[in-house]
């Protein structure tokens, strides 16, 4: 059994084929579920910033249609601030760059990522056997909460929305993917800015260099998530 495949489609024709195919399937998970995750750090603005090791222990809880929750808990040494560098800069906000932390886990050939809990976020505990440093995250779900339906995403929120509601007759795990994938490019794309086309109105921008500017900048990002 391959990993590419991580479950081999089953190929026999009897009984006992299927036995020793679910028996190696089995096996072959309960070997993988051993294998330790790979934990990739990521700065607010999405730049890897490196892949942990050393990891003390991790909590993954998932819910069904609404926001699950992950925490991982790194050692932290004050005498070896390179081993535990994850830790250090995790804490450290201001070397950092930016507010937010976001993480990729790949295990057993599934993906999870999320963002830090912007309420618990890094907590440090003191202890006789070590300091340790928790950050708690929200999964992928909770990005999705900040991404709204508009009645039109091919049209311009700031110009024109028509028809002003958004109808798809497609069954709904169909319609739902949709839906999302309509709106995610209306975020990612560009949108025309109705203050940009009000501004060559103005015979103050009537010169090579202001209608050069506003042409420029006619097409913006509509929103940012």
């Amino acid at each position: 059994m391959t990993l590419y495949a991580y479950a081999e489609p089953f190929t026999g024709t009897d009984h006992d084929d299927f036995a020793a195919w679910a028996r190696e399937l089995r096996e072959y998970r309960v070997e993988r579920s051993f294998d330790r995750p790979a934990i990739k750090l990521y700065d607010g603005d999405w730049i890897y910033r490196g892949t942990v090791y050393g990891e003390l222990s991790g909590h993954l809880e998932q819910n069904v249609n609404e926001t699950g929750t992950f925490e991982l808990t790194l050692p932290i040494d004050l005498d070896n601030p390179r081993r535990t560098w994850a830790a250090f800069w995790a804490l450290d906000e201001d070397a950092r760059g930016t507010t937010n932390i976001h993480v990729i886990i790949e295990t057993m050939g599934a993906r999870i990522g999320g963002r830090m809990n912007p309420k618990e976020g890094v907590t440090v505990k003191r202890d006789k056997e070590g300091d340790t440093v928790t950050i708690k995250f929200l999964d992928d779900i909770e990005e999705l909460k900040y991404v709204y339906t508009a009645g039109n995403p091919f049209l311009p929120l700031s110009l024109i929305q028509q028809p002003k509601a958004w109808m798809l007759y497609l069954e709904a795990d169909y319609a739902i993917l949709l839906t999302m994938a309509a709106n995610l490019i209306r975020l990612q794309l560009t949108n025309i800015d109705v203050a940009d086309l009000l501004r060559i109105l103005d015979p103050a921008n009537w010169t090579i260099e202001g209608v050069v500017d506003i042409l420029l900048n006619i097409w913006q990002e509509s929103q940012i998530v």
